[in-house]
């Protein structure tokens, strides 16, 4: 089978991930994958085996069909299969003009999708697609109602769990004062709700010292500094920017704990990894998190209640044998999401349809 993804860059995101996962092991697998792409990113080293086609960063989109087009009639491509909002129209454009079977991929929720005009085209340009590929019940039901439901497959994420599991615990950094240690990892972009982290933590740290380290970088990073030095936490909320993949799986090992208090995601796959580290979890009772953890496995948090969230952290950041036990239960769970089954639903899909 020849394969052509069409992503707009490989900066180290969730879906990002998912691909340099996934297109490796489909040509382990015997097929040809084609990857077109515009932006480097971390993710772009370890796709051992993929045909890249590299773009400029700053062509205008009309530039970009034509070369997907040029690059699609060139390959023949099986199947087509788009990554994320920009992508997905132009990639998905192509594809219906030259009649390739074209399929694209639901990484989030309906709160991810403001109702602006690019919003509407993807969803009207859905109902020509040959399939959607969601990565959590979420994702699949937004699109319930919009396009036949034969269309739609839930395809959760796959992780590395055996290299994983063999990473090391990381060496923390000395200036962290005594006691315990919150770890986020992810964009610092809206709907993440790093603002209510760092509030909750200005409340606890007036009964109790709970450290907190936010790893990688976003919109928000500047203005979430600020908060930090407004509410004097300096010394207790560090920001270390963007790790690769292996260091933050060795510093989940580290810490006390993982939290994510999203307002929305689709599979978090920042979320999974923690569980899959054996690091307790702290997450918003959302959708999302609710569909891969519960309250035996996670400490779930209501992020309408600040006080909730800071009362939770100091009850149990010092309960080690209540944050084990979830721990245990939540690596348990984890086991489910591997590589190897995201894999093959995929080449699932795509033999249906082509």
């Amino acid at each position: 089978m020849i394969i052509l993804m069409v992503i707009h860059d490989l900066t180290g995101g969730g879906a990002e991930q998912q691909l340099s996962y996934l297109a490796p092991e489909l040509v382990r697998k015997g097929h040809q994958v084609h990857l077109f792409y515009c932006k480097k990113g971390p993710n772009d080293f370890s796709l051992d085996g993929v045909f890249l086609y590299k773009a400029n960063d700053n062509e205008g989109d009309f530039s970009l069909f034509r070369r997907i087009l040029k690059l699609a009639r060139i390959i023949k491509p099986d199947i087509i299969h788009t990554w994320l909002l920009k992508m997905d129209i132009l990639g998905g454009l192509v594809a219906l003009c030259l009649r390739i079977p074209w399929v694209f991929r639901e990484p989030s929720s309906k709160f991810a999708y403001p109702n602006n005009i690019k919003n509407k085209g993807r969803i009207w340009m859905a109902k020509f697609s040959d399939a959607i590929l969601c990565n959590s019940q979420n994702g699949y039901d937004f699109w319930l109602n919009k396009v036949k439901t034969c269309k739609i497959h839930i395809v959760p994420n796959g992780l590395p769990l055996e290299l994983i599991k063999s990473s090391s615990a990381y060496e923390l950094i000395s200036f962290y004062e005594r006691g315990p240690i919150l770890l986020y990892a992810g964009r610092l972009v809206e709907g993440k709700n790093i603002d209510l982290l760092i509030k909750a933590l200005s409340i606890s740290n007036k009964r109790m010292t709970i450290n907190c380290i936010i790893c990688g970088e976003g919109d928000l990073k500047i203005k979430l500094m600020e908060l930090v030095k407004n509410h004097n936490l300096e010394e207790k909320i560090r920001f270390i920017g963007h790790l690769p993949q292996i260091s933050l799986w060795e510093l989940m090992k580290k810490v006390t704990a993982y939290v994510s208090l999203s307002g929305y995601e689709g599979c978090p796959n920042t979320t999974l990894e923690a569980m899959a580290c054996g690091a307790p979890i702290f997450l918003s009772n959302i959708p999302a998190h609710l569909e891969i953890a519960d309250n035996n496995s996670a400490f779930i948090v209501d992020v309408t209640d600040i006080n909730n969230i800071s009362s939770t952290f100091e009850n149990y950041l010092i309960d080690f044998e209540k944050l084990k036990q979830k721990s245990e239960i939540a690596l348990n769970r984890v086991s489910r999401f591997s590589i190897e089954k995201m894999v093959n639903h995929h080449l699932s899909v795509y033999q249906n349809v082509i």
